[in-house]
């Protein structure tokens, strides 16, 4: 399962949901806790959203990305 962790009023987080929705690729939104961010930390991580899939991940909006797990699907 794809995992979007966002925050309030983030824009990114927004297009990046939208975008998934488009390829119509199943997500979940998660909002982060104390733990999640320290791992995002660790991970170097600076910037929401982090999109969380079985193979990769990555923070920000990143539609190149987003087009490779759609699998080329429309989006």
């Amino acid at each position: 399962m794809i995992k979007i962790y966002d925050t309030k009023n983030c824009a990114k987080c927004r297009l990046t949901e939208r975008l998934f929705n488009v390829a119509n690729v199943d997500f979940e939104v998660v909002k982060p806790h104390n733990s999640d961010i320290q791992r995002f930390r660790e991970q170097g991580f600076q910037s929401y959203p982090v999109v969380e899939t079985p193979d990769r991940s990555w923070c920000v909006f990143r539609p190149e990305l987003i087009k490779k797990v759609a699998g080329g699907r429309n989006c």
